[in-house]
C-alpha cells in the first residue's frame, strides 16, 4: 500500500484515486468496530449467566481480519467484580482498539461529514485505562443503541457506516448484485485484454473487488465464509470461488503470495476446484457434466405442479 500511495503522489490526483482504498479500509475498521462490541456485550452477558463451553467469537474476529488469538479467550475469562466493574483480559487495550476502529472509520470522510462525527467521539471517547476493569456502567453506554438513551458510541458507528456507505454511492460507478464498485485495477484489464483467464487472489473481498469479479475466473480468499457477500455475488456470477483459505498471505504488493510453503506470482499457471477447496498448479482438464437424472426429476416436480395448480377463466 506505501509503493502504492507514492506512484499516486507521483501521478498527482492522489485523494481522488485513493479514496477507493480509504473506502474500502474504513468498512474494515467498521467491521473491527462491531467485533468489539459484540465481544464487551459477549463478556458481559457471560460474566452474569456463564455459558459452557463460552463462546469465543473466534468466526467474527477473523472475518474482521483480527488477528490476535487471545481475544479468544476474553469471554470465558470475563467476570463482575463488587457489582460495579467488568474485569476483561486487557480490557484497556480493547477499549483503545475499538477507539482506533472508530478513528480509521471516520478518516475517509470528507470535512463536512467528519466535523460532527468528530465532535461527538470527543465527547463520548472513555477515558484511558491501564488495568483489565471497565465500568458496567460505561458498557452499558458505549454499546446502547437506543436512541432516546442519549447517544453512545454504538450509535457513532452507526452514523459513521451509514456516512461511508453514502460516499461510497456517490462515488462509485455502478451498482453490481446491490454493490457500489469502482474502477477495474489497470493490470486486471490487462490480462483480460489478453484472453486470459483470471484467478483472482484476496485476503479479504471488497466491494472495490467486485467488479473485477466480472473478468477473472475465480476467486480465493484467505478470510471469510461461505455465506460472505462475496461468496454469493462470486456464485450468482457463475465464479468459481474459494474461501476461508487460511494458509494464504498476500504480498503487500499485490503481486505474489504463497499458500503455506508454497510460493505464488503475478501469471503463474494454477487450477482451483470450488467442490472440494482445492488449488493445483499448472491446468487441469475441465469436464462440464450436466446431473441429467436430478435435472429429469426436478422437471417431473414442475410438471406435477403446473397439472395441479387450479385453472381459473
Amino acid at each position: 500500500m506505501v509503493a502504492k500511495n507514492e506512484i499516486i503522489q507521483e501521478l498527482g490526483q492522489s485523494d481522488d484515486l485513493l479514496l477507493p482504498d480509504r473506502i474500502a479500509g474504513s468498512l474494515t475498521a467498521n467491521d473491527r468496530a462491531k467485533y468489539y462490541f459484540g465481544l464487551l456485550q459477549m463478556a458481559r452477558a457471560n460474566a452474569d449467566r456463564p455459558i459452557v463451553p463460552a463462546p469465543d467469537l473466534k468466526t467474527e474476529r477473523l472475518e474482521s481480519r483480527i488477528e490476535d488469538s487471545w481475544l479468544d479467550e476474553v469471554v470465558a475469562a470475563a467476570r463482575v467484580d463488587g457489582q460495579t466493574d467488568l474485569v476483561v483480559p486487557r480490557g484497556g487495550e480493547i477499549l483503545e482498539r475499538l477507539q482506533s476502529a472508530i478513528d480509521d472509520m471516520i478518516a475517509c470522510l470528507p470535512q463536512a461529514s467528519a466535523q460532527e462525527l468528530i465532535e461527538r467521539f470527543a465527547t463520548l471517547r472513555p477515558a484511558a485505562r491501564q488495568d483489565d476493569r471497565i465500568p458496567l456502567e460505561l458498557v452499558e453506554k458505549m454499546t446502547s443503541g437506543d436512541r432516546s438513551a442519549g447517544d453512545s458510541l454504538h450509535l457513532l458507528v452507526m452514523d459513521a457506516h451509514k456516512a461511508i456507505n453514502a460516499l461510497q454511492a456517490d462515488t462509485a460507478i455502478e451498482t453490481l448484485m446491490g454493490a457500489r464498485v469502482h474502477t477495474l485495477s489497470p493490470r486486471i484489464s490487462q490480462f483480460a485484454a489478453r484472453g486470459a483467464p483470471m484467478i483472482l487472489f484476496r485476503d479479504f473481498a471488497e466491494t472495490a473487488d467486485y467488479q473485477a469479479l466480472r473478468q477473472v475466473a475465480g476467486l480465493v480468499t484467505a478470510q471469510g465464509a461461505r455465506t460472505s457477500h462475496a461468496a454469493v455475488v462470486a456464485r450468482q456470477l457463475g465464479k468459481v470461488c474459494i474461501v476461508g483459505c487460511r494458509d494464504l498471505q498476500i504480498e503487500a504488493s499485490g503481486r505474489g503470495g504463497r499458500i503455506g510453503a508454497h510460493v505464488l506470482q503475478e501469471g503463474d499457471l494454477l487450477s482451483i476446484d470450488g467442490g472440494d477447496a482445492s488449488i493445483y498448479e499448472g491446468e487441469l482438464p475441465v469436464r462440464s457434466e450436466k446431473p441429467e437424472s436430478l435435472l429429469a426429476m426436478v422437471d417431473s416436480w414442475r410438471e406435477a405442479a403446473r397439472r395441479a395448480a387450479p385453472c381459473s377463466d
